[in-house]
């Protein structure tokens, strides 16, 4: 029996409003079953964004200095609280009935799983914590005076319509860590953040991650990948 196809995009670096818009658009299509399954793999300029469960309290900095440090801030529809993204991270989003799947719990731990996968490829022994979403490593980072045993490497952030998932997760490669500082990211106060080049004291290949990701998502969601021509996203499908 032939696998379902899911398509990939590798996008570049996009702003997060437009990747958000091509979300919409390719899940308004899966929905009326003119469109399958779709992967996003891209990175965004700096940006905070705001989940559903978010407050603009738990980001340090002022609309003045957000602007001087030209941060964008984005109130967002996905699941969670306040994150950032920019260079350094690998953003993926999976635009899938996750009714094949089992739901949405049953989604978030797949999406676990394949960042787990492809961690244990660069020597990372990484692990889920109970009742947080996301994926963490075993470290002792200091962070002022503090020391924490934990630190999440990838943060996951999801909204669900009508069965199909938009949105994904944000694995950290190499990002300026220093912008976590400046919010309180997901709402966690007692764990750190952390990347895999601070983890493993060298650089990553981006092309080869990529095809790690890819290659792990095929396994955990059952589906032949193949990739895409870019230029389908930008036209109305």
């Amino acid at each position: 029996m032939a696998l379902e196809t899911c398509t990939v995009f590798s996008l570049g670096t996009l702003e997060y409003r437009s990747a958000w818009e091509i979300q919409n658009n390719i899940a308004h299509h899966i929905k009326k079953n003119s469109l399958s399954n779709v992967v996003l793999l891209l990175q965004h300029p700096n940006v905070y964004t705001i989940g559903r469960r978010g407050t603009r309290a738990d980001i340090f900095l002022s609309d003045r200095e957000l602007k001087k440090l030209n941060i964008e801030l984005i109130e967002t529809d996905r699941g969670g609280e306040v994150t950032y993204h920019g260079p350094g991270q690998m953003i993926v989003y999976p635009i899938v009935d996750i009714r094949k799947l089992g739901g949405p719990s049953k989604f978030v731990g797949i999406l676990e799983s394949v960042i787990i996968d492809v961690l244990e490829q660069y020597q990372l022994d990484s692990f889920q914590v109970c009742g947080r979403i996301g994926v963490w490593v075993s470290a002792s980072k200091t962070k002022g005076d503090s020391f924490y045993n934990e630190n999440k490497i990838a943060a996951i952030g999801l909204r669900f319509s009508q069965g199909i998932s938009t949105h994904g997760f944000a694995l950290n490669v190499n990002p300026d860590l220093k912008f976590f500082e400046q919010i309180n990211p997901c709402g966690i106060k007692d764990r750190g953040v952390t990347s895999i080049v601070e983890e493993i004291g060298r650089d990553v290949d981006y092309d080869e991650l990529k095809q790690r990701i890819i290659e792990s998502l095929s396994k955990h969601l059952g589906m032949e990948m193949v990739y895409g021509n870019n230029k389908e996203l930008f036209v109305e499908i």
